[in-house]
């Protein structure tokens, strides 16, 4: 009976202990998510005020300068984008460049300014004592903010 007892523990010692080195040899696999994220005019637009939602967050005497689109953005020497109105009136800013290789930038001069935009991308312009904002122009019927191109 002894014997039966020692020869199964050892089988069991065995086979535990081939599983535990096939473990530490076997290949790690990867885990790693090849998911893309697309980037949605909703998402865009997402912290971007309506004009109402921004004169209750800045007070009265906003000058609304309408509705601009994204008409040149220039990464090179001096990174800026321009943004033009229907009557041809233009605005240029200073951009801060976040990641040179998937082209994503931030307007410090404008406050509440869209994320990942691209040309022909439109919003709305504000100004109140020299400081810009940015405010959505469009709202769909379910009141869900969209951005035309």
């Amino acid at each position: 009976m002894k014997k039966i007892i020692l020869i199964i523990s050892s089988l069991f010692a065995c086979v535990g202990l081939f599983s535990f080195i096939h473990f530490l040899n076997s290949p790690v696999r990867d885990v790693t998510s090849k998911a893309e994220m697309i980037q949605t005019d909703k998402i865009k637009m997402e912290y971007v005020p309506t004009k109402n939602q921004l004169l209750k967050s800045i007070g009265d005497s906003v000058d609304f300068l309408g509705i601009y689109e994204v008409t040149e953005i220039n990464f090179n020497d001096t990174p800026h984008i321009v943004l033009t109105k229907e009557d041809e009136n233009e605005l240029s800013f200073e951009i801060r460049v976040t990641d040179p290789k998937e082209q994503s930038f931030s307007i410090p001069a404008i406050k509440f300014s869209p994320q990942n935009i691209h040309v022909s991308d439109t919003f709305g312009i504000a100004k109140k004592n020299d400081r810009y904002f940015a405010y959505k122009n469009n709202v769909s019927i379910e009141g869900e903010p969209y951005n035309t191109r």
